[in-house]
């Protein structure tokens, strides 16, 4: 392994900790108690047409139990809500509630303002270079047992 893929790991590894701690405080400042992985469940069920715990397991590239836990906890909080699927009966189809919303774009908001952070001084090419970057190399991993 070489220096600069020593010095990369570490750099990933720096921001990636400093963006989840910007966020828990964030989060904390604005009482919003959600996990990482509700959030995201939250997001993939507002974007989703037909959103279903299979579907949005898929999505996320993640269990489907956990999912199936998210989806539990946040339809205890009222911001998720299962609804009868006429295509599927055996499949219920999720929706986020108003309070849902409210929240999700609360949570987007101060997403935005984070990422206005970190872009601090980067020009708009430098950012979608390093959209691209970070995309292709998730990617990467992904594909791990494929290489």
């Amino acid at each position: 392994m070489t220096d600069s893929q020593l010095i990369f790991g570490e750099s990933l590894h720096r921001l990636m900790h400093a963006y989840q701690r910007t966020m828990r405080e964030a989060f904390r400042t604005h009482a919003i108690e959600l996990s990482v992985a509700q959030v995201r469940v939250l997001k993939c069920v507002a974007g989703a047409k037909a959103a279903t715990v299979h579907a949005i397991s898929q999505r996320m590239d993640s269990d489907r139990g956990q999912v199936t836990r998210a989806v539990a906890q946040l339809r205890e909080r009222g911001l998720v809500v299962q609804r009868d699927n006429t295509v599927d009966r055996r499949v219920p189809l999720l929706a986020v509630t108003p309070a849902g919303r409210d929240l999700l774009a609360r949570v987007l908001d101060i997403q935005a303002a984070a990422g206005r952070r970190m872009a601090h001084g980067l020009a708009e090419a430098d950012v979608a270079q390093f959209v691209a970057i970070a995309d292709h190399m998730t990617d990467g991993l992904g594909n791990a047992a494929d290489g």
